[in-house]
Formats: C-alpha cells, structure tokens, sequence
C-alpha cells in the first residue's frame, strides 16, 4: 500500500483533494458524506504523470499563500511565505524566481 502523504501522482493527489472537498461540502449541507453512508468513490486510473512530493506541494501551497498576500497588499507577509516555500526546496529554480518576483515587483498596497 502506498502512503498518499510523502509521494503520490498527480492524479492520485488531485482525486484526494477533490474528495476532500466534496466530503466536507456534503457534511456541511447534510450531515453526512457519501463515504460516511458507505458509498466511497471510485479511485483514479493508473496515472503514468510522474509523482508530486510532499516537500514540492508545500512549496507551491506556500508560493500560492505568497502570491494571495502580495495581491491583497502584504508584501512583507508575502515575502516571507516566499522565503518559506523557497527554503523547502532552495535548489529549485521556479521557486527563486518567484521569490525574486515578489520582491521586485509592487504589491497591490504600494500601487494604490
């Protein structure tokens, strides 16, 4: 069995957090999910997209948090979530340039 926590595909991750959602919608609105009343969903198929670690979602998760709060005009929340997402994986470059972004570029607050 392998863990959904430390490295799963793309589809597998997606197909996870979609029912995440959907299951806490449905508590929401009825009390119950589909899973709860034993009608769990069926898995993705195989998935030959390469796998997605936990370290590589933090990262984006992070530079997403990052990029909200540079738009509502937090650039110094933001460039510390930046610096955060890059140090999870310092030797990727996406995650340099776009902590090199937003330090650069002006935020919402400072355009106004």
């Amino acid at each position: 069995m392998r863990r959904i926590t430390h490295v799963q595909r793309a589809a597998e991750r997606s197909f996870f957090e979609k029912c995440a959602r959907e299951f806490q919608q449905q508590r929401q609105t009825r009390g119950q999910d589909e899973l709860q009343l034993g009608n769990p969903p069926a898995p993705p198929q195989t998935d030959p997209s390469q796998p997605v670690s936990a370290r590589q979602q933090v990262q984006r998760l992070l530079l997403g948090q990052a990029w909200a709060a540079h738009g509502a005009g937090a650039k110094c929340e933001a460039i510390k979530l930046g610096a955060r997402a890059w140090m999870t994986s310092p030797f990727q470059t996406s995650a340099l340039r776009s902590m090199i972004a937003l330090l650069i570029k002006p935020s919402k607050a400072s355009r106004a």
